[in-house]
């Protein structure tokens, strides 16, 4: 007899290892929707990150840094650029997607065999 522990165990690392894949998706698209808007990295900033501390915003802006490295869309409108600074939504995307990645981690943590 078993009491289905495997199961709801197995069931949960996948679903770690699929929210693994959708945090770097949803910087894809984090990117992508900075790109279409014109926006920029700018508050990606190691510095300011590395200010803050947090491990998983650290990471999360990191990336976006890396897929917004190079960009054409950007330097597209370096000059003349009248705004002061992007949406809050599109800004703050490392405070929300960080400590989601610290939270995964936290879960991916608990499968683990030690």
């Amino acid at each position: 007899m078993i009491n289905g522990t495997q199961a709801h165990a197995a069931i949960a690392a996948l679903a770690v290892h699929e929210l693994a894949r959708l945090w770097r998706g949803a910087h894809v698209a984090t990117a992508m929707s900075l790109e279409a808007l014109l926006g920029t990295p700018v508050a990606f900033d190691a510095r300011i990150q590395d200010a803050r501390g947090q491990i998983g915003q650290k990471e999360s802006a990191a990336l976006l840094r890396a897929l917004l490295d190079n960009s054409e869309i950007r330097n597209s409108h370096l000059n003349n650029d009248s705004r002061v600074q992007d949406a809050y939504a599109l800004r703050c995307v490392p405070q929300v997607h960080g400590p989601a990645l610290d939270s995964l981690r936290f879960a991916a943590e608990l499968f683990l065999v030690n």
